[in-house]
């Protein structure tokens, strides 16, 4: 059987999908310059989140998340406007603002496993259907590298 498919690109994310499963809104944004910035792309079905890519860059570090409802990685759940995806290694919640507004918050998102850096990402991003910037919060802090942080002291961390 021969599956025709549909590619999305945004912002240098490619997402392909079959045709039948292609989503009815997608959104995507970018914040920063070449060498640092972040950005993130969604696919919506009625409102909801099916799918997002995240990635971010500290020439020459990226990082980059992936994650798509059904997929063998991440477990979604729902309740109301928000979406909780359990990653291997954190959690990312999806919440819908208003009319084409989305944040997502990652919460002890690994570094090292996603990324290679050290530390965790907990901040969010917020896509804004028709604005080309993303808001972001607390996702494009310089990780920190554990001989940094102090003993005993938790707060440090990202």
């Amino acid at each position: 059987m021969n599956i025709r498919t549909a590619g999305i690109a945004a912002y240098g994310l490619m997402l392909v999908l079959p045709l039948n499963a292609v989503a009815q809104q997608k959104l995507a944004c970018q914040t920063g310059t070449e060498d640092r910035h972040a950005r993130i792309a969604m696919e919506l079905q009625k409102d909801k989140a099916k799918r997002f890519a995240y990635y971010s860059k500290w020439k020459p570090k990226t990082c980059s998340i992936e994650a798509a409802r059904g997929d063998a990685y991440t477990k979604w759940s729902d309740k109301g406007n928000v979406t909780t995806v359990a990653m291997a290694k954190g959690t990312a919640v999806i919440e819908h603002l208003k009319a084409g507004e989305y944040r997502v918050t990652f919460k002890n998102v690994d570094r090292e496993f996603y990324c290679g850096l050290d530390g965790e990402i907990n901040g969010s991003v917020t896509v804004t259907k028709g604005k080309p910037e993303c808001g972001l919060e607390g996702v494009m802090e310089e990780p920190l590298n554990t001989a940094e942080v102090k003993d005993g002291d938790a707060s440090t961390k990202q």
